[in-house]
């Protein structure tokens, strides 16, 4: 509810979009996790420079996402999200 009042339903779909994203290239045991240019990251989600700043670090606030920006060698961003593998289990333990 907090990312879509602060950033309405484009900022709803960018969580489920980064969510989605990090399950696709899961594996069994490991967190979800990817390093990617601040560039690929912004063909992925559609979204500006500065918009995707304001995403990720209103994301990592709320400890949605584990967020970590390097500017060296390409501004690479990792975008992390530990609890998908606990949700993946439970979902998988349910079936």
């Amino acid at each position: 509810m907090q990312v879509q009042e602060q950033f309405g339903l484009e900022g709803y779909g960018f969580f489920w979009l980064i969510l989605e994203f990090l399950g696709e290239k899961m594996t069994k045991n490991d967190p979800p996790s990817m390093s990617l240019s601040a560039g690929n990251w912004k063909k992925i989600t559609g979204v500006s420079a500065k918009k995707l700043q304001l995403f990720l670090a209103f994301l990592s606030e709320l400890k949605l996402f584990d967020i970590k920006f390097e500017e060296k060698p390409s501004k690479m961003i990792t975008i992390s999200c530990d609890n998908l593998l606990k949700f993946k289990d439970e979902y998988t333990g349910r079936k």
